[in-house]
């Protein structure tokens, strides 16, 4: 009625789903579209265990998903695999969870979990450092229905600007041949 997002965790855990089944019926994501609460407005967080079919639903109904991959490593939840929400043309962004479930709420340390866990679902077809970037700046607005606003630099939009010194030897080899490389890695 609002039009404020909805935001949940969603297919988090395997457990999740049998408690969420037995709950209501169904897995969470059948069970938000057949109450109006999967559209535009909707952002799931983690979405590790969905199937094929809850993420053309997803895609359907153009809700986001959150990927949180130190959170899901420290709670053993699994694996989220974002080149299957991007293949289905789901909106993705990158999250840290609460600090109880991640301990360090770091987008640079996220990015780069990501970025590895990527690279060991999908070995071939990985996303890489300007797509974890875009995860958790373009894409995390898109997400959020706020890329109108924010998520890039561009005149007109509201920005926080961070400058990262590349100076240290955690940023090495060779900062300048990849920046996206060295924020993200």
């Amino acid at each position: 009625e609002r039009g404020l997002l909805v935001h949940t965790h969603l297919a988090e855990s395997p457990t999740e789903g049998g408690e969420v089944k037995a709950a209501v019926g169904s897995h969470a994501t059948p069970y938000f579209a057949a109450h109006g609460v999967l559209s535009p407005r909707f952002v799931g967080a983690h979405g590790v265990w969905l199937d094929d079919g809850e993420l053309q639903m997803m895609k359907q109904a153009d809700a986001a998903l959150v990927h949180c991959p130190g959170s899901n490593l420290k709670l053993g939840s699994g694996v989220a695999d974002v080149r299957a929400w991007k293949r289905a043309g789901i909106r993705c962004a990158l999250g840290s969870d609460g600090a109880a479930c991640n301990n360090r709420l770091d987008t640079f340390a996220e990015m780069g979990l990501a970025a590895g866990l990527a690279r060991v679902t999908h070995r071939e077809d990985a996303l890489g450092a300007r797509d974890m970037l875009a995860l958790a700046t373009c894409d995390g607005a898109a997400a959020l229905g706020m890329a109108d606003r924010i998520g890039s630099l561009e005149q007109g939009k509201q920005a926080d600007v961070v400058v990262v010194g590349v100076d240290q030897p955690h940023h090495g080899p060779l900062p300048e041949r990849d920046v996206y490389a060295t924020l993200v890695h």
